[in-house]
């Protein structure tokens, strides 16, 4: 078991620790004050005066949080019970669960533990499927720094009827932020990538609150080592945070008997962080050379029309195809048949893209980037080419539709690695087991605080 010990030397990077925090749940905990001047030791002028007073239109309540957000208090909400509790139902959790509903990550969480008897309550920003049952959450026309956190009094009151024995939250600027200021406890708080990796390296804003969401957490969940390690250099205890991959599905997801030899898919969003324009360039000259090859895109996003429109230039008419985004199914059967799949995403922590390929026998073409290099490398399951670098995408499909021989080698083992790491059952249970350990170290969330001058 690998641990990233606070002050002590994190796992080396490509490998993906199994565990990095001891046992969850043990009672409630002591906590240090963080003072408020230290928080905001190295940010901008501007960003430190925003920081010291709340917008005027917030309300009593979260005018308050703000204020504790900036003084480093670190109450944060109702206390963990000493005495262990008994979990409702003989096992069951209620779970209050904080995501966007519109994408499928959420609904394929919240599915698993409705199935396995636990009571999930879902709230959202965002509008998802009817099937999930998403209660909204007011959405103001307003930046995004000022609408998660005008979510947290509208959730306090949601909360206080649902009385849920853990607060789940996804996406750690945004959700974990509404979390934190509900003033419910434990918090689970999942990390996606982006969270951390992109927007809290980039924004100083979106670090303070990343920070202050990793600090309050009673345990973090990342999808790879690269991610996990970010949350502590951001603050989460290193004894809280687990590096555990989402995974796949290995029985939708299997390898076929057969599959087209030169079919290539790409499975990444349609955003600038997957790059695509990259990997139409490197696979124009494939397509070129060998007439039986073709591509296929799946997927959506906002840049979609300009995409389809470089691919009109680039590629041989006929020869390339748009799908959207599909259905579990759907990918799975478009995954089978493929021979290689191609992502050149310039950012990334664990890829589900990548390990649902692996699951299916798609070889994967993907960017030499620290997430993709915790589960191929150069070689050994897939061939790998530098970001942005088109010629290199070229090379690396060339390299792979030149030597079937390797290629089958390269399916086989990329198959027995997701069935050792990246089940989606066996994983899953692992956050289940850690979910209910949770609740009976720390007691059930209990009533949030109450509105200034309210009483219990």
């Amino acid at each position: 078991m690998e641990r990233l010990a606070r002050g002590g030397a994190l796992p080396p990077r490509g490998a993906v620790p199994v565990l990095v925090r001891r046992r969850v749940g043990g009672g409630a905990r002591a906590r240090a004050p963080q003072p408020g001047r230290e928080r905001r030791e190295g940010q901008p002028r501007g960003v430190q005066a925003l920081l010291r007073r709340p917008p005027p239109s917030l309300s009593g309540a979260l005018d308050r949080r703000w204020r504790e957000l900036v003084a480093g208090e670190e109450g944060g909400g109702a206390p963990g019970r000493d005495a262990e509790a008994t979990l409702p139902g003989g096992g069951s959790v209620r779970i209050a669960t904080l995501s966007n509903a519109a994408v499928i990550h959420t609904r394929r969480w919240v599915e698993h533990f409705r199935a396995r008897g636990h009571s999930v309550a879902v709230w959202s920003l965002e509008r998802g499927p009817e099937g999930l049952e998403a209660r909204a959450l007011p959405r103001a026309s307003l930046p995004n720094f000022l609408r998660y956190p005008l979510a947290a009094g509208p959730l306090r009151r949601a909360l206080a009827e649902f009385r849920p024995d853990l607060i789940d939250a996804h996406y750690v600027p945004n959700y974990g932020v509404i979390a934190s200021l509900s003033g419910f406890r434990p918090i689970s708080v999942a990390a996606w990538g982006s969270d951390l990796l992109v927007a809290a390296r980039r924004d100083p804003l979106q670090r303070l609150r990343a920070r202050f969401v990793l600090r309050r957490a009673d345990l973090v969940i990342a999808d790879g080592g690269d991610l996990a390690r970010a949350a502590v250099e951001l603050g989460a205890p290193a004894e809280r945070v687990h590096a555990i991959p989402w995974g796949v599905d290995l029985a939708r997801f299997a390898r076929p008997e057969a599959r087209e030899p030169e079919l290539l898919l790409s499975t990444r969003m349609h955003e600038p962080v997957y790059d695509l324009p990259t990997l139409l360039a490197g696979v124009a000259p494939v397509l070129a050379r060998r007439p039986g090859a073709r591509l296929v895109v799946a997927g959506d996003g906002s840049r979609r029309a300009s995409l389809e429109r470089l691919a009109a230039r680039l590629l041989p008419p006929g020869r390339f195809r748009f799908v959207g985004l599909l259905e579990p199914e759907a990918l799975a059967g478009w995954l089978a048949r493929a021979s290689i799949y191609l992502s050149a995403s310039r950012s990334d922590s664990t890829s589900l893209s990548l390990l649902e390929a692996m699951a299916s026998g798609a070889v994967p073409v993907v960017s030499d980037i620290e997430g993709n290099r915790e589960w191929v490398s150069e070689g050994e399951g897939a061939r790998l080419f530098g970001p942005g670098n088109a010629a290199g995408v070229t090379r690396a499909v060339e390299s792979v539709l030149d030597d079937p021989a390797w290629a089958e080698r390269a399916r086989a083992k990329n198959r027995r690695v997701i069935e050792s790491r990246g089940d989606w059952s066996a994983n899953m249970s692992r956050i289940e087991s850690m979910f209910e350990s949770l609740v009976r170290g720390h007691g059930p969330a209990g009533a949030p605080d109450p509105e200034p001058g309210a009483t219990r």
